[in-house]
């Protein structure tokens, strides 16, 4: 008798010790196979992020800046993409900041800075923008103003109220308030304050 055969008949004693014949134990092998491919499959679905963290392009050695993506990426897709293009020079950075109150993630701006943000063209969508310390992305959002009629469910900054007189921003959850919010709040990230508090910006 072959090896073939004398493996043949291995499976078959231990299949007819269970109970089954060779022929019967085929389809129950299978089916195991089956059964168990599937729950692979469920537990790689399960445990797959559902608003995964865009992953955007290491920028220069900026401590601190806030980026435009390079091809204005519409903001309903920033959770959707594991890449992001950010513009080549940031909106604003240390140099434009005069301070960042922490209990209200407030910026106050230069005039410098107040001109840049003054100057942006918020369509109703928004207009995404991400926030990167050491030239590292740290989390995405939206420059959304208050005419829109849209709502977003991320981090958001309204450009509108900066004036002239008091030119500060404020970074906020959700819009137009913070119940359209979801997801962990990221602007108390550590890396970002620490940038702030090395710089003397911090209050």
């Amino acid at each position: 008798m072959g090896s073939g055969s004398k493996l043949l008949g291995r499976a078959g004693r231990g299949c007819n010790a269970l109970g089954l014949g060779v022929r019967s134990a085929v389809p129950v092998l299978w089916g195991l196979a089956w059964i168990a491919m599937l729950s692979c499959s469920c537990a790689a679905l399960t445990s797959r992020p559902a608003s995964p963290t865009p992953v955007a392009t290491v920028v220069g050695g900026k401590a601190f800046a806030i980026y435009l993506t390079a091809e204005n990426i519409p903001p309903e897709r920033l959770a959707m993409l594991s890449h992001l293009e950010l513009a080549d020079e940031p909106l604003l950075t240390l140099d434009e900041i005069v301070a960042y109150n922490q209990a209200r993630h407030e910026i106050e701006l230069t005039d410098a800075g107040y001109e840049r943000v003054f100057a942006l063209s918020v369509p109703t969508r928004g207009t995404s923008f991400v926030v990167c310390a050491h030239g590292r992305p740290v989390y995405a959002g939206a420059f959304w103003a208050a005419y829109s009629s849209q709502s977003f469910d991320g981090v958001v900054i309204d450009p509108l109220l900066a004036t002239a007189e008091r030119p500060v921003i404020r970074i906020q959850l959700g819009y137009p308030s913070v119940a359209f919010f979801q997801g962990e709040d990221p602007r108390a990230d550590a890396r970002v304050l620490a940038v702030l508090q090395q710089a003397g910006k911090l209050r």
